[in-house]
């Protein structure tokens, strides 16, 4: 072989080593590059996941603090069905001056009850007087302080209960009495007082047929509430005293105010119990005299028709 040959020959050779070497370092480089991208694509990737998994933990960790807090605060508010009626808020409501009675008449109160012919409903050789209502209900919530007051003049109540209308309704968590449970006492008249449901909606009491069959006369299918006959000569289909004028007060602060005479919650509850007691003395014949001649119940009478 001339040296010419020789050394193309060597030439290429040292060609094909260096090509074979730059081959093997873009080899290596690009093999460096990948480590790197997938290196970094699993630090994002682990990134990813790990804000995932705290913001998972957060949340969760915000529905726990919510759950407990919300359970704490429901536990520590949640009002029971019903409860004794303290002895302060029975006085006040049965005990409310004659003079006081008297000078409200029949107050400040827009519904009267409603002369009906029925034909006398009676119990036991007595006028009956029944009422139909509900625990959650607002409407009978401001009813029964009335209605309680008028009764207690004919008779005494053992057993009744303090409860609040519902929490989720008008008027919420309005202060009253439930007559689930509760007997009455009387010389002259009987009365029954069914509730219905309680303050959160669960059914409660059954209501007799022949009460039923008389609420549903008056209110219909599906019934409504409060509703209270009078020995068949009245009935009331509806409020007597609005729950809004017993609006942010306590048990307590609506009895205390029954005495006042110039005051709106004694207006309403005592010209509503004014009115009542007239009606059921028209059912016993004006007994007993002492309540029937009274001159706030004599006043009040004037606006009952019958």
């Amino acid at each position: 072989m001339r040296g010419t040959e020789r050394d193309e020959v060597v030439n290429m050779a040292h060609t094909n080593t260096a090509r074979r070497r730059d081959n093997e370092v873009a080899r290596e480089r690009a093999a460096r590059l990948r480590a790197q991208q997938q290196r970094r694509e699993r630090r994002r990737r682990l990134a990813i996941i790990g804000g995932t998994v705290a913001a998972l933990l957060a949340v969760v960790a915000v529905i726990v603090i919510v759950g407990v807090t919300s359970k704490h605060t429901s536990s520590k508010g949640r009002l029971p069905d019903r409860t004794a009626v303290p002895a302060n808020v029975l006085a006040g409501v049965t005990g409310v001056p004659a003079a006081t009675l008297d000078a409200v008449g029949r107050g400040s109160v827009v519904s009267v009850p409603k002369a009906v012919n029925d034909g006398a409903l009676t119990a036991g050789g007595k006028p009956k007087v029944f009422y139909v209502g509900a625990e959650f209900c607002p409407f009978c919530a401001g009813s029964r302080w009335a209605l309680v007051q008028a009764l207690s003049r004919f008779g005494t109540f053992n057993g009744l209960s303090l409860t609040w209308s519902s929490s989720n309704d008008s008027f919420p968590e309005t202060p009253s009495f439930s007559f689930h449970g509760a007997t009455y006492t009387s010389d002259v008249i009987t009365f029954t007082g069914s509730e219905l449901e309680t303050r959160t909606g669960a059914p409660l009491d059954t209501l007799p047929a022949t009460e039923a069959g008389i609420w549903h006369r008056y209110t219909g299918p599906q019934g409504s509430f409060p509703f209270l006959d009078v020995a068949g000569h009245f009935v009331e289909a509806g409020q007597s005293v609005n729950p809004a004028t017993l609006k942010g007060l306590t048990a307590a602060e609506i009895a205390s105010r029954l005495s006042d005479p110039a005051d709106a919650v004694a207006q309403e509850v005592d010209g509503s119990a004014n009115l009542l007691t007239a009606a059921i003395c028209h059912a016993t014949g004006n007994l007993p005299a002492a309540v029937c001649t009274a001159k706030g119940v004599v006043a009040a009478g004037k606006a009952l028709g019958g």
